[in-house]
Protein backbone atom coordinates (compact mmCIF):
# COMPACT_ATOMS: atom_id res chain seq x y z
CA UNK A 1 0.00 0.00 0.00
CA UNK A 2 1.47 3.42 -0.77
CA UNK A 3 2.70 6.11 1.77
CA UNK A 4 0.59 9.06 2.25
CA UNK A 5 1.84 12.34 2.26
CA UNK A 6 0.74 13.08 5.62
CA UNK A 7 2.69 9.44 7.09
CA UNK A 8 5.95 10.71 5.59
CA UNK A 9 5.98 13.49 8.25
CA UNK A 10 7.55 13.10 11.47
CA UNK A 11 5.28 12.31 14.50
CA UNK A 12 5.02 15.89 15.40
CA UNK A 13 4.01 17.37 11.74
CA UNK A 14 1.70 14.43 11.29
CA UNK A 15 -0.43 15.75 14.56
CA UNK A 16 0.28 19.57 13.51
CA UNK A 17 -1.27 18.42 9.83
CA UNK A 18 -4.74 18.19 10.81
CA UNK A 19 -4.74 21.32 13.20
CA UNK A 20 -6.36 23.48 10.53
CA UNK A 21 -9.40 21.19 10.38
CA UNK A 22 -8.97 20.62 14.13
CA UNK A 23 -9.58 24.09 14.55
CA UNK A 24 -12.72 24.87 11.72
CA UNK A 25 -14.13 21.37 13.05
CA UNK A 26 -13.86 23.81 16.88
CA UNK A 27 -15.15 26.32 15.38
CA UNK A 28 -18.38 25.05 13.69
CA UNK A 29 -18.89 22.88 16.99
CA UNK A 30 -18.69 25.55 19.41
CA UNK A 31 -21.26 27.75 16.72
CA UNK A 32 -23.68 24.63 17.33
CA UNK A 33 -22.97 24.79 21.10
CA UNK A 34 -24.34 28.86 20.77
CA UNK A 35 -26.78 27.65 18.63
CA UNK A 36 -28.16 25.71 21.13
CA UNK A 37 -27.53 27.72 24.46
CA UNK A 38 -29.60 30.46 23.04
CA UNK A 39 -32.64 28.40 21.89
CA UNK A 40 -32.45 26.92 25.84
CA UNK A 41 -31.80 30.68 27.44
CA UNK A 42 -34.82 31.77 25.85
CA UNK A 43 -33.04 35.16 25.10
CA UNK A 44 -34.21 36.92 22.24
CA UNK A 45 -31.11 38.20 20.41
CA UNK A 46 -30.86 37.84 16.35
CA UNK A 47 -28.32 36.58 14.82
CA UNK A 48 -26.36 35.62 18.11
CA UNK A 49 -22.58 34.82 16.85
CA UNK A 50 -19.45 33.73 18.34
CA UNK A 51 -17.84 36.47 19.68
CA UNK A 52 -20.96 38.32 20.52
CA UNK A 53 -20.83 36.79 24.24
CA UNK A 54 -17.39 37.72 24.68
CA UNK A 55 -18.00 41.10 23.50
CA UNK A 56 -21.18 41.34 25.81
CA UNK A 57 -19.13 39.85 29.45
CA UNK A 58 -16.59 42.34 28.44
CA UNK A 59 -18.89 45.21 28.53
CA UNK A 60 -21.01 43.97 31.56
CA UNK A 61 -17.20 44.56 33.19
CA UNK A 62 -16.06 47.51 31.43
CA UNK A 63 -18.49 49.41 30.28
CA UNK A 64 -18.83 52.54 27.80
CA UNK A 65 -15.43 51.78 26.32
CA UNK A 66 -13.52 52.71 23.10
CA UNK A 67 -13.88 50.31 20.37
CA UNK A 68 -9.93 50.17 20.11
CA UNK A 69 -9.96 48.80 23.58
CA UNK A 70 -12.03 46.23 22.92
CA UNK A 71 -10.19 44.74 20.13
CA UNK A 72 -6.92 45.07 21.94
CA UNK A 73 -8.79 43.28 25.18
CA UNK A 74 -10.62 40.99 23.10
CA UNK A 75 -7.77 39.93 20.85
CA UNK A 76 -10.96 40.30 18.09
CA UNK A 77 -9.81 42.17 14.21
CA UNK A 78 -11.08 45.54 14.08
CA UNK A 79 -13.78 44.41 11.26
CA UNK A 80 -14.89 41.19 12.85
CA UNK A 81 -15.40 43.36 15.73
CA UNK A 82 -17.21 45.75 13.56
CA UNK A 83 -19.31 43.41 12.41
CA UNK A 84 -20.70 41.64 15.83
CA UNK A 85 -21.17 45.13 17.31
CA UNK A 86 -23.26 46.55 13.92
CA UNK A 87 -25.56 42.84 14.98
CA UNK A 88 -25.38 43.37 18.68
CA UNK A 89 -26.41 47.46 17.95
CA UNK A 90 -29.35 46.26 15.55
CA UNK A 91 -30.57 44.09 18.27
CA UNK A 92 -30.46 46.83 20.60
CA UNK A 93 -28.11 45.38 22.70
CA UNK A 94 -25.47 47.99 22.64
CA UNK A 95 -25.15 52.21 21.22
CA UNK A 96 -22.25 53.17 20.03
CA UNK A 97 -21.43 56.96 20.35
CA UNK A 98 -18.30 59.20 19.28
CA UNK A 99 -15.65 59.12 21.62
CA UNK A 100 -15.15 62.43 23.29
CA UNK A 101 -11.51 62.12 23.20
CA UNK A 102 -10.92 60.92 19.75
CA UNK A 103 -13.59 62.42 16.90
CA UNK A 104 -12.24 59.00 14.40
CA UNK A 105 -13.22 56.98 17.21
CA UNK A 106 -16.43 55.33 19.25
CA UNK A 107 -17.13 54.00 22.22
CA UNK A 108 -19.08 51.17 23.21
CA UNK A 109 -22.19 50.69 26.11
CA UNK A 110 -24.57 48.33 26.95
CA UNK A 111 -28.01 49.82 26.51
CA UNK A 112 -30.13 49.00 29.14
CA UNK A 113 -32.26 46.19 27.00
CA UNK A 114 -28.34 44.82 27.02
CA UNK A 115 -28.09 45.35 31.05
CA UNK A 116 -31.18 43.42 31.40
CA UNK A 117 -29.71 39.87 29.59
CA UNK A 118 -26.58 39.96 31.46
CA UNK A 119 -28.24 37.40 34.16
CA UNK A 120 -29.36 35.19 31.39
CA UNK A 121 -25.75 35.83 29.54
CA UNK A 122 -23.60 34.97 32.71
CA UNK A 123 -25.88 31.79 33.29
CA UNK A 124 -24.87 30.67 29.35
CA UNK A 125 -21.29 31.40 29.64
CA UNK A 126 -21.20 29.31 32.73
CA UNK A 127 -22.86 26.03 31.11
CA UNK A 128 -20.64 26.69 28.17
CA UNK A 129 -18.00 26.61 30.37
CA UNK A 130 -19.05 23.34 32.07
CA UNK A 131 -19.09 21.52 28.58
CA UNK A 132 -16.21 22.81 27.10
CA UNK A 133 -14.32 21.88 30.33
CA UNK A 134 -15.37 18.40 31.35
CA UNK A 135 -13.52 15.86 31.55
CA UNK A 136 -10.38 18.61 31.47
CA UNK A 137 -8.96 18.56 35.39
CA UNK A 138 -7.20 22.07 36.22
CA UNK A 139 -3.54 21.26 34.54
CA UNK A 140 -5.40 20.32 31.37
CA UNK A 141 -7.32 23.16 31.10
CA UNK A 142 -4.03 25.31 32.20
CA UNK A 143 -1.83 23.48 29.59
CA UNK A 144 -5.43 24.19 27.15
CA UNK A 145 -5.54 27.39 27.62
CA UNK A 146 -1.48 27.74 27.03
CA UNK A 147 -1.29 26.08 23.46
CA UNK A 148 -4.08 27.91 22.34
CA UNK A 149 -2.88 30.96 23.54
CA UNK A 150 0.35 29.97 21.26
CA UNK A 151 -1.53 29.17 17.99
CA UNK A 152 -3.57 32.23 18.44
CA UNK A 153 0.07 34.60 18.72
CA UNK A 154 1.25 32.93 16.16
CA UNK A 155 -1.99 33.73 13.89
CA UNK A 156 -1.64 37.34 15.18
CA UNK A 157 1.86 37.48 14.30
CA UNK A 158 1.27 36.11 11.08
CA UNK A 159 -1.46 38.56 10.21
CA UNK A 160 0.97 41.45 11.24
CA UNK A 161 3.38 40.43 9.35
CA UNK A 162 1.07 40.55 6.38
CA UNK A 163 -0.02 43.55 7.08
CA UNK A 164 3.17 45.24 7.23
CA UNK A 165 3.94 42.96 3.51
CA UNK A 166 0.71 44.07 2.00
CA UNK A 167 1.36 47.76 3.35
CA UNK A 168 5.30 47.63 1.64
CA UNK A 169 3.51 46.50 -1.70
CA UNK A 170 1.28 49.40 -1.54
CA UNK A 171 3.62 51.85 -1.08
CA UNK A 172 5.67 50.37 -3.92
CA UNK A 173 2.37 50.53 -6.57
CA UNK A 174 2.10 53.39 -5.63
CA UNK A 175 5.26 54.67 -6.00
CA UNK A 176 5.80 53.31 -9.38
CA UNK A 177 2.52 54.68 -10.62
CA UNK A 178 3.95 58.17 -9.46
CA UNK A 179 7.20 57.76 -11.69
CA UNK A 180 5.28 56.97 -14.31
CA UNK A 181 2.82 59.48 -13.97
CA UNK A 182 5.91 62.11 -13.71
CA UNK A 183 7.54 60.53 -16.69
CA UNK A 184 4.12 61.04 -19.03
CA UNK A 185 4.22 64.78 -18.24
CA UNK A 186 8.22 64.73 -19.40
CA UNK A 187 7.15 63.16 -22.45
Amino acid sequence: MPVTAKERLPAVARRLHDLPFCLAALYHGFRCLVDRLHLDSGLHLESVKPGMGTIFLALCDEDDCNVKHLVRRLCIPNATLTGLLDRMEKSGVIERCPCPDDGRAFRVRLTPFGRSLEPGMRRRHQHAMEILQAGLNESDASELDRLLGRVLTNLRTDEERWRVELKQERAKARAKKFSRQRNRRRD
